[in-house]
């Protein structure tokens, strides 16, 4: 989701990340092993691959993925490629002092921008626009939300965004507001990225070996688990063009799950909480976590529940503890937008492994191994 206000983020980032006990099931249906064990296929020399811009896009306006990625066309008689996994960049993933998910991307210089799945547009804090001397920021059309109900919508545009093998031109991100002094520190987060890049590629969390692998698209239908002979698949849809959106079980209940790398945590809409398992801030189990924001105000409470199992198509995270939060999502945008029924945070996410291929919807999952990323010393 979008970027959230310092008092929440205050305190959800106070969860110490760990793997939590699993039990997977191996899916009988499922083909084997596809590929080594010992780690991702190697960075491919002289891949040949074409970026284009999306159709129709326009800076004031959000097209995703900001850019697509594709195969260079074939020369008449040329012998087509192999349709394997081609890796266009891998990198170390760490957590900055909020518990985000942080990776070195290069901007005008490898700088660190949190990864957020759950966002929308990619983001950079005004404080690293200043110092990249970038042009003054222009008014996109279509603001975002976060789940206080904060919004924003000016735009600024980097001249070049590389991920290894592949550079962009003309990227386009959403600028947030900060105060931070010039010049920024090298382990300074400068922005988020978001699915208006992300979704380019294929996504592979390999929270395991605290890797985030970015491949192209175009690999053989199913043929991505090179790491496991057992895993399960879970189709999805994209809520809203960019929102990961699958089933999962709580507790013996189906809940719409939307995929969070940005979320420390994971979240209940209390409303979701009330009508599935008859829970409010006077349950028993529920305490009182913190407010939204600054403004102490009853509406902008939250609070947390332990729960005892939370799990999909065999997977199994148990003894999640979930914050329950109110829908300030659409008393700010008058009922247009909501808070999902649940979002998937980081703290549950290091349980897994995660490959995900946008264009076929579907995740391919499996237990992580017992190594969640690590934090800056």
């Amino acid at each position: 989701m979008r970027r959230r206000p310092m008092r929440i983020r205050a305190v959800l980032a106070g969860l110490l990340l760990a793997a939590l006990p699993l039990a997977a099931a191996a899916d009988d249906g499922d083909a084997a092993n596809n590929g080594a064990k010992n780690g991702p296929p190697p960075v491919p020399q002289g891949v040949p691959l074409a970026v284009r811009v999306k159709p129709g896009t326009h800076f004031h306006f959000l097209m995703v993925p900001e850019f697509r990625l594709e195969p260079a066309p074939v020369p008449p008689g040329a012998t087509p490629p192999p349709c394997g996994l081609k890796r266009v960049q891998s990198y170390p993933m760490q957590l900055d002092g909020e518990n985000h998910i942080v990776v070195p991307v290069m901007l005008d210089k490898p700088r660190l921008l949190e990864v957020d799945i759950g966002g929308i547009r990619s983001m950079l804090y005004s404080s690293a626009a200043k110092e990249m001397k970038l042009g003054p920021p222009e008014i996109d059309a279509g603001s975002s939300v976060g789940i206080a109900g904060d919004s924003s919508n000016q735009l600024v545009i980097v001249p070049d965004l590389s991920f290894g093998i592949v550079t962009f031109h003309h990227a386009s991100f959403t600028l947030i507001e900060d105060s931070r002094p010039l010049p920024l520190a090298d382990n300074a987060v400068a922005g988020v990225l978001g699915p208006s890049h992300l979704m380019t590629f294929d996504v592979e969390f390999d929270f395991g070996h605290s890797r985030l692998n970015l491949y192209a698209p175009d690999h053989c239908p199913g043929k991505v688990v090179y790491w496991a002979q057992n895993y399960v698949t879970v189709p999805f849809k994209l809520e809203g063009l960019v929102h990961i959106q699958f089933p999962m079980m709580l507790d013996g209940k189906s809940v719409s799950v939307t995929l969070d790398s940005g979320a420390p945590a994971s979240v209940l809409n209390m409303t979701a909480a009330k009508e599935l398992f008859g829970l409010d801030a006077n349950s028993p189990g529920v305490e009182f976590a913190g407010y939204i924001n600054d403004e102490k105000r009853d509406e902008l409470r939250f609070y947390r529940c332990r729960f005892k199992s939370l799990s999909m198509n065999g997977i199994e995270i148990r003894n999640p503890t979930v914050f329950l939060m109110p829908d300030r999502m659409a008393a700010q945008t008058d009922d247009r937008i909501h808070l999902p029924q649940m979002i998937l945070g980081l703290r549950e996410m290091v349980s897994l492994h995660l490959y995900i291929a946008y264009d076929e919807r579907v995740i391919y999952a499996t237990a992580a191994e017992p190594q969640p990323p690590t934090a800056k010393p």
